[in-house]
């Protein structure tokens, strides 16, 4: 049996992060990641030469999501690291912990009581190149398989210069307005050009402003709930750079579709319905339907059914 090293990190860290805290704090370079899945918990595994020992590859073991034996012990949302105990094992797991706050475990031999506990410490903090902070607030956001492709075009100038001509809007996913404002920065330092909080986060108009003003760049609004019934066009003119109504579409359709087949069921007839219904030649055309009869005409005719048409 194998004697592991362990961490507990606080929050939800990226293998991009840890990536980057590795070299910026270490001088270890990660050489290859690979980005798993399985019933339990979606993981990363960061293969790099061991400062102690560099003619040896090591193989760090970072779980996300659910973190097993140890979800009882340390609540929230946590990243459990995995390292062989030989080596830099326990410098290098200090150095995540100390960067991000969590525990660690010398040895998985040693009792639970053997936990040290590490504070996230300011002075700890490793300013990542921009590059690298657009990994990461991408790795936020996207799938894993998705994000370490971008970090691939990311690497590549070419591409990368594509990307960078696009625009780019963060969003925050936090409930806390606190975390929300500390992601934002983190965001538009990373490149974002314009940040999206999510409906569920902010309470007020003074909530929105202090977000606006502390990320410095224009706010993404889904005027949902109390956005859409309680702000002016003033104030989200005031904070946004985009606002959109996403449900209103939907309601408006779900209230037309209801009244006439409401109607409809009662009369069994559609001649007297309460609302107007598009004109079916019109429908095809504002769908697009003529282009996929030219494509039709223009490819399906070399099928063999179509042949002796």
């Amino acid at each position: 049996m194998s004697i592991n090293t362990k961490a507990i990190l606080f929050g939800d860290i990226n293998h991009e992060e840890i990536t980057a805290t590795l070299y910026g704090k270490l001088g270890i370079k990660v050489t290859d990641v690979e980005v798993k899945r399985d019933n339990l918990s979606n993981y990363s595994i960061l293969h790099f030469a061991d400062p102690a020992e560099p003619t040896k590859t090591r193989m760090l073991f970072a779980f996300h999501g659910s973190i097993g034996d140890y979800r009882d012990v340390f609540d929230g949302e946590r990243t459990l690291l995995d390292l062989g105990a030989w080596g830099s094992s326990v410098t290098i797991m200090e150095a995540l912990a100390g960067t991000y706050g969590g525990f660690v475990l010398p040895s998985d031999f040693m009792d639970a009581d053997n936990w040290i506990r590490f504070e996230p410490q300011a002075e700890n903090a490793v300013d990542f190149d921009p590059a690298t902070n657009l990994k990461i607030a991408l790795s936020k956001v996207l799938p894993p398989a998705q994000a370490l492709l971008m970090s691939k075009v990311i690497d590549d100038p070419e591409k990368l210069d594509f990307v960078m001509e696009q625009l780019r809007i963060a969003r925050t996913d936090a409930v806390s307005e606190d975390e929300a404002i500390r992601r934002a920065v983190a965001y538009v330092k990373a490149g974002a050009d314009i940040i999206q909080p999510i409906s569920k986060c902010f309470k007020s108009i003074a909530g929105l402003r202090k977000l606006r003003a502390a990320c410095g760049v224009p706010l993404s609004l889904q005027l949902l709930g109390w956005l859409e019934r309680d702000l002016s066009r003033a104030e989200i003119e005031e904070v946004a750079g985009i606002a959109t109504f996403p449900l209103v579409p939907l309601m408006s359709a779900a209230h037309a579709m209801r009244e006439n087949l409401k109607v409809l069921a009662r009369d069994k007839s559609s001649k007297a319905l309460p609302l107007a219904v598009m004109d079916h030649n019109a429908f095809s055309v504002f769908i697009g339907f003529p282009k996929i009869e030219e494509l039709q005409n223009k490819y399906l005719r070399f099928l063999p059914s179509r042949a002796a048409e």
